[in-house]
């Protein structure tokens, strides 16, 4: 048996300190400095019940009723956290391996029922330096490097990894000294990386203070309307939204007309878009009455016009999610009824608010976040606490709701600003990354789904997206007579 130092010339060998337990009674403590070729030495047990115990923990001298000295109650500060691996489907090599790549300082060793064919083992990562706090603060520390974990690795770890006080077996023992091999890692402590992330934690909330939305349309994003129509991404709604703004701008109506026919067959969807188009246009026109203007004047074609430029500075690029949301815009999810857009959405903002390092395998940065349930609050809120019951830190994670207010009013928009900023002050959130509003039929009560008014929602929760310098994620179900049920997709805007 040797250590994996022995293969590593020239490395600085990781030391983590620790306290020993001699037993499972934990009758005594000591205080001592781990290395690979600590663990390698212990002698070799007959069984597990008489090796030494490890914990990345400082303890009192507070006893339980039994006299053991290792409890909840007794932890005084976190050293470091451990991993236990014991569902013996990934190998501990490959655990290895993704905490080098990820540049984890760390020591690997397999349990005492370690084998080849099921491989169990445990992970050692020291703090940069102690934590201390009370046990809630210590248990949501310690939550958060075991979520980040979680996150290189692809899978979880052992729900035990997540009590305060649990301890662990250390050292060979007869069954298993052939393949006990410790293995270390190198590179920064754990939680350098896990709140390190690239991006500021705390910014001013001003800017969302000073917002101060109003009765005014935002200028309406007619390129992304035509991109989503000639992609054949989203079709009949954007011909909608063109349409209403074709009409509250004054196009006569045959010249709107032909445009949005001409339009809507670069979309190469196979329908009749004559009949579709000349019944939307007089849904508009019930909607919105006007004075006819001459077909002669105002002739305006949709290739002139463009996404109005306010002028001011380039805002911020910092990605959310790698190469999906970006700090400083607003998206919107489109799928169909019952195909999963709140449990997709509910999924990505625990992996943000909880500090996983990854998502589907794409590299996220961890934000407190929000989450407007305005369809089914109360089914959310049960998603939510499921995530809490497998160990996630949800601390950082907020659902709030829509009582009788609407976002497509100005007042509406003003009383969800309230709401953020009365649970920013009350819980000292210094920044808000992401904000989920499920759905937008539900967050704007009374508004038709296919109305051009829902499109200036979207446009302003570009606005209140910079605002909170985060990302405002709109999810939308597709319209009733559009094809299929398929998975969400996320269509992207920067404000």
């Amino acid at each position: 048996m040797k250590s994996v130092k022995e293969d590593q010339p020239g490395l600085d060998p990781v030391s983590i300190p620790a306290t020993r337990f001699e037993r499972y009674s934990a009758k005594t403590k000591k205080e001592i400095t781990l290395t690979a070729q600590y663990l390698q030495e212990l002698p070799v047990a007959e069984t597990k019940d008489v090796s030494p115990w490890i914990k990345l923990a400082l303890f009192g001298d507070e006893k339980t009723k039994k006299g053991s000295l290792r409890s909840d109650a007794n932890v005084t500060g976190l050293l470091g956290v451990e991993l236990d691996y014991d569902r013996a489907e990934h190998t501990m090599e490959e655990a290895v391996e993704l905490l080098q790549a990820a540049g984890i300082q760390a020591l690997v060793y397999p349990s005492a029922s370690y084998t080849i064919e099921e491989p169990r083992w445990r992970v050692l990562l020291p703090f940069s330096e102690p934590f201390e706090g009370s046990e809630d603060e210590m248990r949501r520390h310690r939550n958060r490097a075991i979520t980040y974990c979680e996150g290189i690795f692809g899978f979880k770890v052992a729900r035990e990894s997540r009590t305060l006080s649990q301890s662990y077996y250390m050292g060979p023992v007869v069954d298993n000294q052939d393949h006990y091999k410790v293995h270390e890692t190198t590179g920064k402590c754990v939680d350098q990386l896990m709140g390190s992330n690239g991006i500021d934690r705390e910014v001013d909330l001003d800017n969302l203070e000073d917002w101060e939305p109003d009765d005014e349309r935002p200028a309406f994003d007619i390129e992304g309307a035509i991109a989503s129509i000639t992609s054949g991404e989203e079709v009949h709604p954007h011909l909608v939204a063109i349409a209403g703004h074709l009409w509250s701008t004054g196009v006569p109506e045959e010249t709107a007309k032909n445009l949005l026919v001409n339009l809507a067959k670069q979309s190469d969807r196979d329908r009749d878009f004559k009949v579709e188009v000349n019944k939307i246009v007089t849904y508009i026109k019930l909607k919105d009455p006007r004075e006819e203007t001459p077909d002669n004047e105002n002739q305006v074609g949709l290739k002139g016009w463009t996404c109005a430029d306010d002028g001011g500075e380039e805002v911020s690029q910092e990605e959310l999610v790698q190469g999906v949301l970006q700090i400083n815009t607003a998206s919107m999810m489109v799928a169909g009824y019952n195909v999963g857009k709140s449990a997709f959405a509910v999924d990505l903002v625990a992996a943000i608010a909880s500090g996983q390092s990854t998502w589907c395998g794409l590299q996220i940065q961890h934000l407190p976040c929000f989450y407007m349930a305005a369809e089914a609050p109360g089914s959310i809120r049960n998603r939510v606490r499921s995530y809490f019951k497998d160990g996630y830190d949800l601390s950082q994670l907020h659902v709030i709701s829509n009582e009788g207010w609407s976002l497509s009013t100005a007042e509406g928009r003003k009383a969800l600003k309230k709401l953020l900023l009365d649970y920013c002050r009350a819980r000292g959130i210094k920044r808000i990354g992401l904000l989920v509003i499920d759905t937008l039929a539900e967050a704007t009560p009374g508004l038709d789904e296919n109305s051009p008014e829902q499109g200036h929602v979207l446009t302003w929760s570009k606005q209140l997206a910079c605002a909170i310098h985060g990302h405002v994620m709109v999810l939308h179900h597709k319209a009733k007579h559009s094809e299929g049920g398929s998975w969400p997709h996320i269509s992207s805007r920067c404000c």
